[in-house]
């Protein structure tokens, strides 16, 4: 796969809703012809993979995982082939113990992930009172089995999401700013606020950027968190009138008084 089709695939596994071409040329910054030619590339090899893109009439394509083992096999090549070669830090492990068990379809013992990252299971244990808050904040929890060992539990499109954030990542930069705003929001709340800005780029034919996509998501999630805690921005009549005429942004004429 090629970074295009990398990206797409990413788009795809965290929408919980078809997505138009057109959308993801102007989010790759490339022409919809060459969308539509990425994803018959993509599918075809997909197909080999456990999965398939599927065009939904007059809606978008939508990415469809017909064998979950085979599927998970592929994200764990992604994830391995992006893995640095030190294991040394806490960071790297905590790291490495959310992607292995997102990718794992049974339960995991810790002595397996211990021997994995050449740690003690002491230093597993330690490991995961982070790796549970992390996965928190995506609503997914950790299910422990005495003699099994552990698996995450969640919604199947909390699971995607948090699949497409944390191994088919576009970037560190990308992930840094997902991570802030799931600190600010809940992951539900993040998955909204980005099916908004998505609706109306493609209602209004904006074009953005992935980095300038993740940094309107995250400052509209601090609006959020702002708001909620009581603190509001004041501003003017005289200066709404320069922020432009409203009904650019779809707002009425005339706003409540």
């Amino acid at each position: 796969m090629n970074a295009r089709m990398v990206s797409i695939l990413q788009h795809l596994l965290a929408a919980d809703a078809p997505v138009k071409s057109d959308y993801l040329a102007k989010l790759i910054q490339v022409t919809s012809r060459t969308i539509r030619s990425d994803i018959r590339e993509l599918d075809e090899f997909l197909s080999k993979h456990g999965a398939a893109i599927e065009a939904v009439r007059s809606r978008g394509y939508e990415l469809k995982i017909t064998d979950n083992r085979s599927f998970r096999a592929l994200l764990q090549q992604l994830f391995l082939s992006s893995e640095p070669d030190d294991p040394g830090s806490p960071g790297y492990r905590q790291s490495y113990l959310i992607k292995r068990l997102l990718l794992a379809d049974h339960y995991v013992k810790l002595e397996d992930l211990a021997d994995e990252l050449y740690i003690s299971k002491s230093t597993v244990q330690n490991d995961f009172k982070l790796v549970k808050q992390t996965l928190q904040s995506y609503g997914i929890t950790v299910d422990k089995r005495p003699n099994y060992g552990v698996k995450l539990k969640g919604d199947e499109v909390r699971m995607r999401f948090c699949l497409s954030e944390l191994i088919v990542s576009r970037s560190e930069e990308q992930d840094g700013i997902l991570h802030a705003a799931l600190r600010i929001v809940s992951p539900r709340e993040m998955t909204l606020i980005c099916g908004i800005i998505l609706e109306q780029t493609q209602k209004y034919e904006v074009t953005l950027s992935d980095i300038a996509f993740s940094n309107l998501s995250i400052h509209i999630a601090i609006a959020c968190k702002r708001i909620r805690d009581g603190n509001r921005v004041a501003i003017l009549s005289t200066e709404i009138g320069d922020l432009g005429t409203p009904m650019n942004f779809g707002l009425p004429s005339r706003l409540p008084s």
